[in-house]
């Protein structure tokens, strides 16, 4: 009896293991073929891209070996959970069927949020997609004008070139630059005259963006004082640019004067490694401190400036740029991949980050640019590029302007907040530097007046706020001094 009973449980038993095995032949056949069409798939497109394109793994717009990768992660990860539904461990198959109906919603999700997307429900931004796709997003079928340039400090202006532009409030603009690639005219090395001359740095409210050459503060400080003011202000740049632009070009041209327009609404927002995922929508190449201050060194954001979506090598070429972005790709830590990946591919990702922004600009109130709470955290790159400035243009007379924008003035008349001025009038006493602060200047001339220096549509320097600052800085005693006026 006791044969007889157990040889009928073992009989039971091998029947039920034939039994799935002959499941698993069957979902290993399925899955097999599935495997063999995306594998003969990808060799095909790998023959047509090297007989009949330019063999760059490029086919259509299409990175096919990012592509077939996506695909068969995909078809593994079905496949690991379809076999999994077939074990005979209950927590094997509860566990598959909860990661399935999982992956079937997160699928459903995605299609439902792309759908939102196309009909303009969602204002959510679109995924990128750069790794396996060409963006159109990098053609530029504008000149370049304003590009990454110089291997040192990076952005900056072609030589001898114009441009006009169109800016938002109507009237049309012609920019042009000299040899040097400045917005200025013609400028000697050598200072032949008997006045001083005046190196001017700093962004777009140095460099005047929204206004004509003439009727920029630099010009009109020439103007008033025959003093030569070399303007090198460019837009989208901060102070590590000021000082590396300083050092590998406006140094060369002889001077006994350095400005420095500081804006603290932008100058803090330098490239730090932490936005490296950044570069995988736009390569560029920007400059940033590595290391502890004050022994730290500059590094950039590409291995050179040509991988850079603004480098005029690079110009709307749009395979070489998908390839910058897989080698930055490969460079990022696990964790930072698995981001990324939903970054540039999930519309469900991209939906929840644009309702946590809209839920964060509804909630967050707004900060001046002079408060302490905008700025601290990076205090220590923006000290250290200025005291690097300062350094370089040793033997030279300095004077630091700080340039409120309308929301600083606004913000100073309700609640007084200036945390960053005397922060920086102590930088400014250690290494014998001017600090002169426009902000209490510009608040005294009274609420009817702010409007009329900003543009109402970009928040630029209309002609008023230019000359309101020339002639704000030349009354100032250690402008007047420094150039030696009366």
């Amino acid at each position: 009896m006791w044969f007889l009973k157990h040889s009928k449980g073992a009989s039971r038993l091998l029947n039920t293991y034939h039994h799935l095995f002959d499941k698993m032949k069957k979902l290993l056949r399925f899955w097999g073929g599935v495997g063999t069409v995306l594998l003969l798939s990808w060799l095909s497109a790998k023959y047509y891209d090297c007989y009949f394109a330019n063999c760059d793994g490029i086919v259509y717009s299409l990175n096919i070996n990012v592509l077939f990768g996506y695909l068969g992660g995909f078809g593994a990860t079905i496949a690991l959970l379809t076999a999994g539904l077939k074990s005979k461990f209950q927590p094997v198959v509860n566990v598959s069927l909860s990661l399935l109906s999982l992956l079937f919603f997160w699928v459903l999700a995605e299609v439902l949020c792309a759908g939102l997307i196309q009909i303009g429900i969602s204002d959510s931004e679109r995924p990128f997609h750069s790794r396996v796709l060409l963006s159109q997003k990098w053609l530029n079928h504008q000149k370049l004008f304003w590009g990454d340039m110089h291997p040192q400090f990076a952005r900056w202006r072609p030589a001898n070139d114009t441009l006009t532009i169109h800016p938002c409030h109507g009237d049309s603009i012609t920019i042009a630059t000299n040899s040097s690639g400045a917005r200025d005219v013609e400028r000697t090395v050598k200072n032949r005259s008997q006045r001083k001359r005046v190196v001017m740095m700093g962004d777009s409210f140095v460099e005047g963006y929204l206004v004509n050459t003439p009727q920029r503060h630099s010009n009109l400080m020439e103007d008033a004082t025959q003093c030569e003011h070399l303007n090198f202000g460019l837009n989208s740049t901060s102070p590590i640019n000021y000082y590396l632009t300083y050092k590998h070009l406006a140094k060369q041209f002889e001077h006994d004067v350095v400005t420095v327009g500081i804006l603290p609404a932008n100058d803090f927002e330098d490239y730090t490694p932490q936005q490296k995922t950044h570069l995988l929508k736009y390569p560029i190449y920007r400059p940033y401190w590595e290391g502890e201050f004050p022994n730290a060194s500059i590094k950039y954001s590409l291995a050179h400036i040509n991988q850079s979506v603004g480098a005029p090598s690079s110009r709307n070429r749009l395979v070489h740029i998908q390839q910058v972005v897989d080698s930055v790709y490969r460079t990022l830590p696990l964790k930072d991949k698995l981001l990324t990946e939903l970054s540039l591919n999930s519309y469900l990702f991209n939906q929840i980050l644009s309702l946590q922004l809209a839920y964060r600009k509804q909630t967050q109130t707004a900060q001046s640019s002079f408060s302490a709470n905008f700025f601290e955290n990076r205090w220590g790159a923006f000290e250290h590029s200025l005291v690097q400035l300062i350094q370089e243009a040793k033997g030279k007379k300095m004077i630091f302007y700080l340039i409120p924008i309308l929301d600083d003035i606004e913000m100073y008349h309700q609640n007084r907040i200036d945390d960053l001025s005397p922060k920086l009038e102590a930088l400014c006493a250690r290494h014998d530097v001017t600090l002169i602060n426009l902000l209490p200047v510009f608040h005294a001339q009274g609420s009817a007046q702010w409007n009329s220096f900003y543009e109402p549509c970009d928040g630029h320097f209309t002609p008023k706020g230019e000359a309101f600052v020339a002639k704000t800085l030349l009354a100032h005693p250690a402008y007047r001094n420094a150039l030696g006026l009366p």
